[in-house]
């Protein structure tokens, strides 16, 4: 039995990547489709009489999402069969609809005490955020000498310092990610598990695909981290009210630049743990 490898994982994600990029492209594009459906409901806030029905965001989450990502899952182990990436398995997975939704809700209830942390913190940088002021709105000095409080007299070190804090408790919950992504890929190929035992390689080779994501991220930091210094400077010379600068055009570049890099890195990274999953399953035979 040949033991499958991260290298083997990356080769075969590939073929099937650049073998159909057109379908990768367009599995991609329905997938973000489905996610703009979610988030439809958020235009209810444009109207205060309808805002509840933002609400229906989660829920639609959970109907939507939860198990499109299943329904991903075949159609990427079927692809690795030689089979079209971009088929109506997309749509219409071979498991029962209920059945998706309640290992979707399993898994998701796993991925939230991961979370916990990242959302504790959260809480407080509200709190920090709101901190002495009754009418409930920040008036920029709040937030100044919080932060500065926080960085011990300094404002760009309490900025460095919350970020730090936020990109480690990120990073906790992305673990959490690698450790469950294999689940879904063993209901695709059926009932037989496959990952217990192989959990380190599935790890490590889901982490080794997130390079598959590091242009994007770059670009996108170009931006943010331009447009965050601008934010500081503003910040430090504030004499009333809390005004965001405008957007310069290298930051615009850099977004966009991100966007265009992480359509197709998309697709690719999700094949990659697809590949090192079927590889096990093809072991066990």
């Amino acid at each position: 039995m040949k033991k499958m490898t991260i290298r083997k994982a990356f080769a075969d994600g590939w073929r099937v990547f650049a073998g159909d990029l057109g379908g990768s492209l367009m599995t991609t594009l329905f997938e973000l489709v489905l996610r703009a459906i979610v988030l439809l409901p958020l235009l209810f806030l444009a109207d205060g009489k309808l805002r509840w029905l933002a609400l229906l965001c989660p829920a639609l989450f959970l109907l939507i999402t939860l198990p499109a990502r299943q329904n991903a899952a075949e159609a990427m182990q079927h692809s690795l069969r030689g089979m079209p990436l971009f088929s109506k398995r997309l749509a219409f997975g071979g498991a029962p609809y209920g059945r998706k939704l309640l290992r979707g809700l399993k898994t998701g209830a796993c991925l939230l005490v991961w979370s916990l942390p990242l959302i504790a913190v959260g809480i407080w940088v509200g709190q920090l955020y709101f901190a002495g002021n009754t009418a409930g709105l920040n008036d920029g000095f709040t937030l100044m000498m919080n932060l500065t409080q926080f960085g011990g007299g300094e404002l760009e070190r309490g900025v460095i310092y919350v970020a730090l804090i936020a990109a480690g408790l990120v990073l906790i919950v992305l673990f959490g990610c690698a450790f469950h992504a294999g689940r879904r890929h063993e209901w695709a190929l059926g009932e037989r598990r496959v990952v217990p035992g192989n959990r380190g390689g599935l790890l490590l080779c889901h982490i080794a695909a997130e390079v598959t994501l590091l242009p994007a991220f770059a670009a996108g930091a170009w931006g943010i981290l331009g447009y965050l210094r601008q934010y500081l400077q503003g910040l430090k010379s504030l004499t009333g009210g809390l005004a965001l600068p405008p957007m310069s055009t290298h930051v615009l570049v850099g977004l966009i630049a991100a966007v265009v890099l992480l359509i197709p890195a998309i697709p690719l990274r999700s094949l990659i743990t697809a590949a090192y999953v079927h590889g096990l399953w093809e072991g066990k035979d």
